[in-house]
């Protein structure tokens, strides 16, 4: 990406990228270190979102003024390892970048639950964000919608759509294809409703 070459090569490797464009951006940064380093750094990184994200879940869970609070916090943090014990730990024998998404996933909860002023704006702008490197949080759209919150759904959108098109600004493609209409020629154009798992080549 930062030589403005294609990203998007289905069918030529065994696990392409398919992700839109924003999703390679943090990994520009891996560029300036040495390869051997890139493994333990992202290593590092998912394990402090891991932190911070359980850090924030303990301090909600034992907050009585949410309503809430569950009866026995060793039973709250039991059903989340069993429940979500395997994904946390695939991201890491995976090497997956599915921490980063959690993680804005997480400040969007922790905005919502902020100052109702501005909680809406900053919940917003994370799930943008995220809806930018995986499409899946724009499930968040129909939150905003159904509360009302028009603060939060536009910045959803301003979000989602300003980091799609920023990979555009600061690393243009060689060929003058934007990078977010690559990612949809490549990987969107051919697929159908419920068709995805079945994507011939991703």
């Amino acid at each position: 990406m930062a030589e403005g070459a294609e990203i998007y090569r289905r069918g030529l490797e065994h696990k392409p990228f398919t992700y839109p464009p924003f999703a390679a951006v943090p990994f520009v940064a891996f560029e300036k270190l040495p390869a051997n380093w890139h493994a333990s750094v992202w290593l590092l990184v998912n394990f402090l979102i891991l932190v911070g994200m359980i850090r924030w879940l303990h301090r909600y869970a034992r907050d009585e003024g949410t309503g809430r609070a569950p009866p026995k916090l060793w039973l709250f943090w039991g059903l989340a390892a069993v429940f979500g014990g395997r994904h946390v730990v695939s991201v890491f024998t995976n090497q997956s970048h599915d921490l980063t998404i959690a993680g804005l996933i997480m400040l969007t909860a922790v905005s919502w639950c902020g100052p109702r002023r501005i909680s809406g704006m900053w919940a917003g702008l994370w799930a943008g964000l995220g809806a930018a490197t995986k499409a899946t949080p724009l499930i968040f759209v129909g939150l905003f919608g159904l509360r009302l919150h028009w603060l939060g759904l536009a910045a959803v959108l301003v979000a989602s759509v300003g980091a799609t098109l920023l990979p555009d600004y600061l690393w243009p493609r060689q060929d003058g294809l934007a990078w977010w209409r690559a990612w949809y020629d490549v990987n969107l154009a051919s697929l159908e409703v419920g068709g995805t798992a079945d994507a011939a080549g991703a």
